[in-house]
């Protein structure tokens, strides 16, 4: 139920059902109502959420760290973002996702770090993919860094020669 209220914007609703669930530890119903508060751009609200789920000693999931990036990206709390990013490991004991790396690589994009997401790209534990790519072309399309605009398509097409999205960012 929480689930579903969230997605349907009903968050007030999903928080009651929340409130009424014994939790210890479901990290699935924390999940479902950050997921809720984010759907509903209620992003502040998800990192309170978020540190409620901590003092009530629920270890978080990559499913629910996600929630939480893209929750500080939508924000713009760039180095909020960047800190859950950098303590994943360390202080939850999770390993990155590549949807971690994407959402990382989308934030510093948009804020205009190009040279950063352009940087993680190379430096993550993952093959980059046409979404990492396409997402940094994007940022360059905006913040106008047309050399490293085209390095990215290069890479992006590589990723998926039948693609047209890079041709497309890469002429506009």
């Amino acid at each position: 139920l929480v689930e579903m209220y969230g997605k349907c914007g009903s968050v007030g609703e999903a928080a009651a059902v929340f409130s009424t669930i014994d939790r210890p530890n479901d990290v699935a119903a924390w999940s479902n109502i950050l997921q809720g508060y984010a759907h509903a751009g209620r992003f502040t609200e998800v990192l309170g959420l978020f540190r409620g789920m901590d003092l009530e000693g629920t270890a978080s999931d990559e499913i629910s760290f996600l929630v939480v990036l893209s929750a500080c990206a939508h924000a713009g709390l760039i180095h909020e973002c960047w800190r859950y990013f950098t303590s994943v490991e360390e202080d939850r004991g999770l390993r990155h996702t590549l949807e971690h790396f994407g959402c990382m690589i989308d934030v510093l994009g948009r804020m205009g770090h190009l040279d950063d997401a352009a940087e993680l790209i190379a430096a993550m534990p993952f093959v980059p993919g046409d979404i990492e790519w396409t997402s940094l072309l994007s940022a360059c399309r905006v913040h106008g860094d047309v050399d490293l605009g085209a390095r990215c398509a290069v890479q992006s097409s590589d990723c998926d020669p039948e693609q047209a999205t890079p041709y497309v960012l890469l002429s506009n």
